[in-house]
């Protein structure tokens, strides 16, 4: 596994607030639904659904935007586990796998037991699992060789991480498996890495007009993938948050288009804006309502504008490049 420690760097940073233990009580858990679904651990591989070509590619277009913006991720993350017999992979929200990227001798045996895009691994198809767990319980897990409810994935180590919108909704689930006598406990790591990582960059390009505040506890950790995110509308409506943003600020998918800034901090938008202007780009001290003090830095966006263009009857008086109002005073 000495392929595996080039990611030590990566996983370090990641280690205080991803712990490496998981609540043993997921497996038991999922293990009473397989058995009240009819699941025998003796189940055979070929039962379960599987998309079709088509279907695959209309499930692919349905989360464009998940693929696009985990690609770039997975790249990432797999270049740092390389050849250490893993392989990458992204489901929907119902547990069809979406793409993969992984070890090609380990791609093999994987496809054996359909690790591979178009399979399902929701649980009701394919017993106790990574992708499958994670999905119904909500929360990253791991899922190790005997863990698995079908005997014929007992030889599968697996960590998994939902993937969760701006709104709050699932999207699907990031996972990183391999051959359980090559487990290492980064992995975990690394896939809640890779999830916070994807579920970033989705906030991002989902908000990318708006405005939008970067908070943390510490100032230190402003500007890293660790900070909370919030996107407002100009009257100061939640219109969603990343995964630290949500945790930070104790908000629920119910709160997306429905609380607003005031009800959160201890003073109103036009307070924290004045406040924002003064500060000069340092990170501001606020309160919660809660009580915690976070350190907070605004991001507006100045989009230009383009001035009302003339109609067929009147002569333009400029030209084109000064119909372009940048927004100037």
């Amino acid at each position: 596994m000495a392929s595996i420690s080039r990611s030590s760097d990566l996983d370090h940073s990641f280690s205080q607030s991803f712990g490496l233990v998981t609540d043993p009580g997921n497996i038991s858990r999922s293990w009473q639904r397989c058995r009240q679904a009819g699941l025998t651990p003796e189940l055979a591989t070929g039962h379960a659904p599987h998309f079709t070509g088509a279907q695959l590619r209309a499930a692919s277009e349905r989360r464009a935007t998940l693929m696009i913006q985990a690609r770039p991720v997975i790249e990432y993350i797999y270049s740092q586990i390389k050849d250490s017999g893993c392989i990458m992979l992204l489901s929907d929200e119902n547990g069809y796998l979406l793409e993969s990227a992984g070890d090609t001798e380990f791609c093999t045996r994987a496809a054996q037991v359909a690790l591979q895009p178009g399979a399902c691994w929701a649980e009701d198809a394919r017993g106790t699992n990574a992708i499958g767990t994670a999905l119904i319980e909500g929360r990253p897990i791991v899922v190790n060789g005997p863990e698995h409810y079908l005997r014929h994935n007992s030889f599968l180590s697996c960590a998994a991480a939902p993937l969760v919108e701006p709104g709050g909704k699932l999207l699907g689930v990031i996972d990183i498996s391999c051959d359980t006598r090559g487990h290492h406990p980064h992995t975990f790591g690394l896939v809640r890495a890779a999830a916070q990582m994807i579920e970033n960059r989705i906030f991002e390009i989902t908000f990318l007009r708006h405005m939008k505040l970067r908070f943390h506890l510490s100032s230190t950790f402003l500007g890293s993938v660790m900070e909370g995110a919030l996107a407002l509308s100009e009257d100061g409506r939640v219109l969603g948050a990343n995964r630290s943003g949500f945790e930070m600020l104790g908000l629920t998918e119910h709160d997306i288009g429905k609380r607003e800034f005031a009800e959160l901090f201890d003073m109103s938008l036009r307070e924290l804006l004045d406040l924002n202007r003064q500060a000069q780009g340092r990170p501001i001290s606020l309160h919660l309502r809660k009580g915690e003090t976070l350190y907070l830095s605004v991001e507006k966006v100045h989009m230009p504008l383009l001035r009302r263009l003339p109609s067929a009857t009147q002569t333009p008086k400029t030209d084109a490049l000064q119909e372009l109002d940048s927004g100037d005073a």
